[in-house]
């Protein structure tokens, strides 16, 4: 397996079929890539409309809402990629947005982690939610998403090293994450993926 793309859900039922659709139609072959849905104890349908309509996913049901973190080693234990790449619940997908992540990451050096994805507001086109992060350690707020609110253009469409990633779209690499452990779970939300 090279991929296992990994959603971690709670009470997102009204996001998945977006987010499933444009799972559905990744140009990357759909035999080289799993999908392992965590549901965080949602009290909506999230679980049975991943039963009904995307029965090969692999359907983890948590006993809690225990957070991201959690959610997302929760979703590593379960996973068999090479690849474990992250994705929000509320996103819509480029059609090339995994086979491009991944061909990335094989071209990349051994000492490179993970590969983020530019992730564009759905509410305001063209526009920049994220592409990267910059850790800026001595100020109120020590990290930055690289972009944010800015209009997309080709100076965010070119290959190139950022201080830290949004857990919201990122590829990372097993390796990796064997040599420095999971996400720390005592982080409920914002800062685990740091």
């Amino acid at each position: 397996m090279v991929a296992s793309v990994i959603i971690i859900n709670w009470n997102g039922l009204r996001f998945l079929p977006s987010l499933f659709d444009s799972l559905r139609a990744q140009t990357f072959n759909d035999n080289k890539f799993e999908v392992i849905f965590v549901d965080n104890n949602s009290s909506d349908e999230s679980v049975s409309y991943i039963e009904k309509n995307y029965p090969e996913a692999v359907l983890v049901k948590h006993h809690s809402n225990s957070g991201f973190a959690e959610g997302c080693n929760i979703g590593f234990k379960h996973s068999r990629g090479e690849y474990l790449v992250l994705i929000n619940n509320d996103m819509v997908l480029d059609k090339d947005w995994l086979k491009t992540l991944v061909e990335t990451a094989d071209k990349s050096s051994f000492t490179v982690g993970g590969i983020v994805s530019k992730v564009l507001f759905k509410n305001k086109p063209g526009y920049i939610n994220n592409a990267g992060s910059i850790l800026r350690p001595l100020s109120d707020w020590p990290v930055s998403d690289r972009g944010f609110m800015e209009k997309d253009g080709p100076s965010y469409s070119k290959t190139e090293e950022v201080s830290a990633f949004c857990g919201a779209s990122v590829l990372l690499k097993r390796t990796m994450l064997e040599q420095i452990g999971i996400f720390d779970q005592s982080y409920f939300m914002y800062f685990e993926d740091a």
